[in-house]
């Protein structure tokens, strides 16, 4: 969702992602950071959660527009054989059922 900026202001990142500028430029402080960063349209800054921005427009009285995108996490080799397995334990149980809908003694001991 895109927002708009008319005057400086404080924001805190709700988790990790990217402070994005769709329209505008924006000067930005981060707490505890020594440098400050300047974002043009299309431009974004990776933020931690949590993390506090002082923001305000380039140019006093102009409008920026800017969104919040969150990070998504990275499909890790490890990730993606869970969720492969999980898929796999869904198919077996459901070939299972049917398996005993075509024939009830077919899994008897």
């Amino acid at each position: 969702m895109t927002q708009m900026l008319t005057g400086a202001g404080r924001w805190t990142a709700p988790q990790a992602g990217e402070y994005r500028v769709a329209q505008g430029r924006v000067w930005i402080t981060r707490d505890g950071d020594t440098q400050d960063h300047v974002l043009a349209d299309g431009e974004c800054l990776a933020v931690r959660q949590g993390e506090v921005l002082v923001v305000e427009p380039w140019t006093p009285g102009q409008g920026v527009r800017w969104s919040f995108e969150r990070s998504r996490p990275a499909v890790t080799p490890l990730r993606l054989a869970a969720w492969v397995a999980g898929g796999l334990v869904s198919v077996a149980a459901a070939l299972r059922e049917w398996a005993l809908r075509l024939d009830p003694e077919l899994l008897a001991d």
